[in-house]
């Protein structure tokens, strides 16, 4: 198995979003974006940027516009007719429910560097927006965008106001724009947390979509799952598996039976391929969850009970136990090794 796994990134798609709003204001998008070859963007099947690329874009252009809120004017100002293959698919789906679960279906195999999850909680629904970096980058803008055009989205093809009862945010200055940029009320807008969350009441999830297109949503879907299999990534069928334990173990343990569900690939078809990488199911879970808790250790201030729930272990002993025979040492003198070299 190898030492490092595919870069963090997201798609070239997001490249098109920003020339339209560049175009838009009349600007020359050269200006901002002269390092890619704009004419031979492909978007849809180009490889991924780089998520410290995308971010430094993003912040660059909030700062030369000095737009605190540009990610928010990007998403208000959203060119649906430009729509990549999984947004379309998202705003032909049915209800809100299938909204969700189609965004958290088919962006696991474009945008390595977002992880989107919803979950139920009691009377509320809760759908998440995690973005991964290296220590040092500001994904603010990013941030702001993906929160803004979820909301904005939502609004647009249900005709409603949202009936958000929450919004957690990650830090503050993301939480200062959404405040600006949405005129909420009655709403708690918290920040300091590992991940974007906006929270609703369940019955929201029962709201038809006025875009909904049963037919288009079928075509979408069935081209997505053909396009975005593992064949059409042969390299990475490693990260996407990673990636799906991480969702699935968000609501209960992920087992080689629920990936293969969730991956739309026979389970044997899976275990053949691992094994022709050399590598088990049992290997990538477990090196995936504890290098996931090294992320957070080094990345936020959760503590070690917390990181526990998160990934899915039976009790803080067992995580503890399992991190220090895999690391040979334990979760808080990594963490504060960590914060030694840092300082």
């Amino acid at each position: 198995m190898p030492d490092e796994y595919q870069p963090l990134a997201l798609s070239t798609r997001f490249l098109s979003y920003l020339l339209d709003f560049l175009l838009d204001q009349e600007l020359e998008p050269s200006s901002y974006l002269g390092q890619y070859d704009l004419s031979k963007q492909s978007y849809e099947l180009s490889p991924p940027l780089d998520i410290v690329s995308i971010s430094t874009i993003f912040e660059d252009i909030s700062k030369k516009l000095n737009n605190p809120y540009f990610g928010f004017d990007l998403a208000n100002n959203f060119h649906y007719e430009n729509s990549s293959l999984i947004v379309n698919a998202m705003l032909s789906s049915t209800d809100v429910h299938s909204f969700f679960n189609t965004a958290v279906k088919y962006d696991k195999y474009v945008d390595s560097a977002i992880e989107l999850n919803f979950s139920l909680h009691g009377s509320e629904s809760c759908f998440e927006i995690e973005i991964f970096s290296p220590k040092g980058i500001i994904t603010n803008q990013i941030s702001l965008y993906l929160v803004s055009f979820t909301i904005l989205a939502l609004q647009k093809v249900t005709r409603v106001i949202l009936p958000l009862t929450k919004i957690q945010l990650i830090n503050k200055e993301v939480a200062d724009s959404v405040l600006v940029s949405f005129p909420f009320e009655s709403i708690k807008v918290e920040h300091g947390y590992s991940k974007n969350k906006l929270y609703f009441n369940n019955s929201f999830l029962k709201q038809p979509l006025y875009s909904s297109n049963d037919l288009m949503h079928e075509i979408l879907c069935t081209a997505l799952d053909n396009y975005f299999s593992y064949k059409s990534h042969p390299n990475n069928i490693i990260d996407i598996v990673r990636r799906e334990i991480l969702i699935q173990n968000n609501h209960s343990v992920a087992n080689i039976s629920t990936v293969s569900k969730g991956l739309n690939i026979a389970e044997r078809t899976l275990c053949r391929r691992l094994s022709e990488l050399n590598i088990t199911f049992k290997e990538i879970k477990k090196r995936t969850i504890l290098e996931r808790s090294k992320y957070y250790l080094e990345h936020t201030s959760m503590t070690t009970a917390e990181i526990t729930y998160e990934l899915g272990y039976s009790d803080t002993s067992a995580f503890c136990r399992a991190f220090k025979l895999f690391y040979n040492k334990s979760p808080q003198k990594y963490r504060d090794n960590k914060i030694s070299v840092n300082c």
